[in-house]
Parts: structure tokens; C-alpha cells; sequence
């Protein structure tokens, strides 16, 4: 196995959220997923279906009904995730953040944040909090670093401890490799 390859893949998986966020139209923060988790899910959902067609117009044994419903269920599990890496948006402007998803939209003012928690479900979440809802951001958009930090400036380091923690700890061992 090529250990210089998997460095560079770790450490380019590591180092997303620590990434300048793009810019929109009117200055606001726009963050997205990480491409390689995108073409990932396109990849795997288009790979998934095409074998399982092409297995289904083959004549199969009894043995490979198994892979088959293997097929089948890959097949699922991609499309599953479609929706949402294809639907998702998020932005910062001077007073709020908004987020877009594929079951809705929510918008919270940064005054109304009461604070921004980790935690480690579903890959690592940071979970914005104020009593109108939550919002929970991927640790692994690009640019997420540069949200927290503006949200410490906004609301405050003591609101912001959990994420800031675990922040820390993916920069050191981002900086390991």
C-alpha cells in the first residue's frame, strides 16, 4: 500500500474546514461539503445502480443472488445521501446564518445563538444553538473554522468552548501528519 498516498488523502480530509470559506455575491460566508464527499456519493450512487442493471440483464446463479441484493443495497444507501449533498447551503452574512437543506430552511440571528456545542455524531457536528432551534453544521465543510472563529468574536469564547476544544484537537492532528 502507498503510505505517502494516504498521508496526503488524510491530511487533505483533515484540513478542509481549516480552509478559507468562498465568498458570496454580497460578501457573505458561503460553506460547502467537501468535493471528494460529493463525488463519493455521485460516484457511489451511479456506480451502485449501473451494477446492479447490469447484473440483473446478466443470467445469474443462485450464488450471486446474494451479491445482488448487495448491489441493491449500496445501491440504496448512496441515493439516500443524494438529496442532501445536493441540497445543501449554507451562508453567513453580517447577521445571521442560513442554512438550506433538502427537508427545509432555517435562519438564525447571531444575537439569538445562545452556543455553538460538538459533537461527534454522524462525522462530527457543531450544533448552533438559540431558543428558536438549532442548526447543525458539518465539521467537515470547508471553511467551518472561519464560522467558529467568527462566532466567538460575535457571542462570546465562553459560548463557543466545546467547538473551539475540538477544533484544537482536529489542528493538531491535522498538523501530526
Amino acid at each position: 500500500m502507498n503510505w505517502r498516498f494516504m498521508t496526503i488523502l488524510v491530511k487533505k480530509i483533515l484540513g478542509t474546514p481549516f480552509k478559507p470559506a468562498k465568498r458570496g455575491a454580497s460578501g457573505e460566508l458561503v460553506f460547502q461539503k467537501p468535493v471528494l464527499w460529493i463525488v463519493l456519493v455521485i460516484g457511489g450512487c451511479l456506480a451502485g445502480w449501473l451494477a446492479l442493471v447490469m447484473s440483473l440483464m446478466t443470467e445469474s446463479s443462485p450464488d450471486e443472488e446474494q451479491l445482488v441484493y448487495l448491489l441493491a443495497v449500496i445501491a440504496v444507501f448512496f441515493t439516500l445521501f443524494l438529496p442532501g449533498v445536493l441540497s445543501f447551503k449554507a451562508e453567513a452574512g453580517e447577521s445571521s446564518i442560513k442554512v438550506r437543506r433538502w427537508n427545509g430552511r432555517r435562519m438564525l440571528k447571531y444575537e439569538e445563538i445562545t452556543s455553538v456545542e460538538h459533537t461527534r455524531f454522524f462525522g462530527g457536528q457543531f450544533i448552533l444553538k438559540s431558543p428558536r432551534g438549532t442548526i447543525r453544521l458539518s465539521e467537515h465543510m470547508t471553511g467551518i473554522a472561519e464560522l467558529i472563529s467568527l462566532l466567538s468574536a460575535r457571542i462570546g469564547d465562553q459560548s463557543c468552548t466545546q467547538a473551539n476544544v475540538a477544533l484544537a484537537k482536529r489542528k493538531a492532528d491535522f498538523e501530526r501528519y
